[in-house]
């Protein structure tokens, strides 16, 4: 696929998602591939190095869908949820808003388990929406690498917390049901932090919600602003063991 000035689309309207959720562009969502659109590709193919054409090939989506990571990652480190007793691992269900364009607000990274016949019957899935991922009743998340808890409190999601690493990167966790630490607190890799739960507005069922953010949490959330992961945790993901269970 190839997009360029002049070409409209939902393709376009992706891409313009995209380089909005990297700060980049600040028009219309609108399928409209014009000059606003153009001057953002040609800003982001510049900040990575890429040929500026403001042409959308190959080399372009790959550099817009892998965006860099920022290392280094806090070592060591893990998965936020822990393998169940028989061993299933948890998966990434739901993906970063570059890669997931119908949800541009969706910063971060949904994780549950491979759902098998015979596990206990509830809500399961994104939303209810499909029967492949599920969560355990009293699933605890866990702090993915060890540092300092920079903010637990309540939102209209549920319950969040954000563990700030000595390297400045954080870790967010969001649809507790109850969390067991709070601000001030040390946590060590492998601790917990909350009882994963159900959305309060009554329409998700239990899954934990995952982002990394590289910087000044606490300020960004006192000043109201929203924070954006600034790279896909799934890069993290990737790279980092799981835990078992206890």
């Amino acid at each position: 696929m190839i997009l360029k000035q002049g070409d409209s689309s939902d393709d376009v309207k992706a891409l313009q998602i995209a380089l909005d959720a990297l700060g980049l562009y600040e028009g219309a969502l609108d399928g409209d591939f014009g000059p606003k659109t153009h001057k953002a590709v040609r800003t982001f193919q510049a900040s990575r190095g890429l040929t500026v054409d403001g042409i959308v090939g190959p080399i372009t989506w790959n550099a817009l869908l892998k965006p860099p990571a920022r290392p280094p990652w806090p070592e060591p480190r893990c998965w936020p949820l822990r393998c169940l007793a028989d061993g299933r691992k948890p998966h990434v269900t739901s993906g970063h808003s570059s890669r997931n364009p119908s949800r541009s607000d969706h910063h971060g990274v949904d994780l549950l388990y491979p759902y098998r016949a015979g596990d206990p019957p509830k809500k399961i899935g994104d939303s209810g929406r499909t029967p492949s991922w599920w969560i355990p009743e009293n699933t605890y998340s866990i702090a993915p690498f060890t540092g300092v808890i920079v903010l637990a409190s309540d939102s209209a999601t549920g319950e969040r917390a954000w563990l700030k690493h000595p390297s400045g990167w954080n870790a967010g966790g969001f649809h507790y049901d109850r969390l067991v630490v709070e601000v001030g607190r040390q946590v060590n890799i492998g601790d917990p932090i909350g009882l994963v739960g159900d959305s309060p507005r009554g329409d998700d069922p239990d899954h934990l919600h995952f982002e990394l953010y590289l910087g000044d949490i606490v300020d960004d959330v006192r000043h109201g602003r929203y924070p954006r992961g600034t790279v896909d945790p799934e890069l993290m993901l990737a790279t980092s063991p799981f835990l078992p269970a206890q």
